[in-house]
């Protein structure tokens, strides 16, 4: 019988799909690493920084504020409504946009669309959900 698990790893901004599968059997535990190989993850990578490099060369007017010229409407109507009922600071709200970018570039899209923001979103809720929340402006516990 063989046992799956299904998860990602943050790399800087960036999510990597991992899988694991365990062969379940009587003796000695084996598993198996189970995802894209790294010469199909550098590919897609390298496309999407040239998909990203080519629409801010046509964009050269957003220069200050890049991503927030390719929110469509939708998108920008769910990250104010996700910035007021979160509370997020403005360089959360800004990584949001950003993460989107990068979502939005890996689909080959131009434009930032609702789905883009909501999963740039699911993953600072995910990110979020992992780690502690400290008391006091510096992260002091005391």
């Amino acid at each position: 019988m063989v046992a799956r698990a299904n998860t990602v790893a943050f790399q800087g901004i960036e999510v990597v799909d991992v899988g694991v599968q365990v062969q379940v059997a009587s003796g000695l535990p084996a598993f198996t690493l189970v995802g894209l190989p790294d010469k199909a993850v550098a590919e897609r990578v390298a496309r999407a920084q040239a998909f990203r490099a080519r629409v801010d060369a046509e964009r050269p007017d957003d220069a200050g504020e890049p991503v927030a010229g390719r929110l469509d409407t939708g998108a920008r109507n769910l990250l104010l409504e996700a910035a007021e009922r979160l509370g997020l600071s403005a360089r959360a709200y800004f990584r949001v946009q950003r993460v989107a970018a990068t979502i939005a570039d890996l689909d080959g899209s131009e434009s930032v669309n609702r789905a883009h923001l909501a999963e740039a979103l699911s993953y600072r809720h995910s990110e979020r959900k992992g780690s502690q929340r400290r008391s006091g402006p510096y992260g002091q516990t005391g």
